[in-house]
């Protein structure tokens, strides 16, 4: 039985559970992906939307290794890094700006008395109007991982849990499916949106990456203006800057990243 010290974290809700490299080496444990579900099962674990290893790297800061709560590891998780950018600023590992390296490449990072910002990775210009082969329409914009986002008159309407897996499994996305984002105006510049995100298989009560392919989408159709607000399921606040560059966009994506708790957790070897 070995024992792992964590730290527990949320980004406008999307929880992770966050473990430095050196105390994962401490403990001479290997996370697998049962492993990863079992910590991050809601009822007999911590329980969690991910999983966060904050590693030492020879060119940058540090390094983000990020896992689905199903055990296997995505390229990229905004509120994720947003959160792995505090917790390596906490442990001295960058200062209150700095770079790191992620599974979709290099990105920024920021810090300050009650926001952390990160960069996300250039995007292409999102495609409009797709025509799924179920023969919905949506949106399609990749952040870092791929999103579809649907407008709607009401997210609070929208049966999520039966639409989300419709979509996200929809042959058009195979053999990886993406995850699926309703947004609603509130007004010019701000949005409510709920998200429904692969690898967790649920709503999660914020998405960072799918914040800002929501914004993207809205800002290429002509709906808003840069900056975004975005209003999630957690009742938090993301904010999503754009910028275009030679054809590119620059996404920086600014809201809260929490520590809730500390603890101890005892694994089977």
């Amino acid at each position: 039985m070995a024992t792992l010290k964590f730290t527990k974290m949320h980004g406008a809700g999307n929880d992770f559970i966050v473990i430095s490299d050196l105390d994962l080496e401490a403990a001479s444990v290997q996370l697998t992906a049962p492993v990863i579900e079992a910590l991050c099962n809601r009822q007999l674990g911590i329980g969690a939307d991910g999983l966060i290893i904050v590693a030492y790297d020879f060119e940058l800061d540090f390094k983000m290794i990020y896992f689905n709560s199903d055990g296997y590891e995505a390229e990229m998780c905004g509120n994720g890094a947003r959160c792995a950018f505090a917790f390596a600023n906490k442990l001295g590992m960058v200062s209150d700006i700095g770079v790191f390296a992620t599974g979709s490449g290099p990105i920024n990072g920021s810090v300050g008395p009650d926001f952390v910002k990160v960069s996300l990775p250039p995007t292409k210009a999102p495609d409009l109007d797709y025509t799924l082969d179920s023969g919905s329409k949506v949106h399609l914009a990749n952040t870092g991982v791929p999103h579809a986002v649907l407008i709607s008159d009401s997210v609070s309407e929208v049966n999520l849990k039966d639409l989300g897996p419709h979509i996200r499994y929809d042959a058009a996305f195979e053999p990886d499916g993406a995850n699926v984002n309703w947004v609603e105006k509130l007004d010019n510049n701000s949005y409510k949106i709920r998200t429904y995100e692969r690898g967790v298989e649920a709503e999660t009560l914020a998405c960072g990456t799918g914040a800002s392919a929501s914004a993207l989408v809205l800002y290429c159709l002509g709906q808003a203006s840069t900056p975004v607000a975005l209003l999630t399921e957690g009742g938090d606040k993301l904010v999503v800057d754009i910028e275009e560059n030679d054809g590119l966009y620059n996404l920086n994506l600014t809201g809260p990243a929490t520590i809730a708790f500390t603890g101890e957790v005892e694994i089977n070897d």
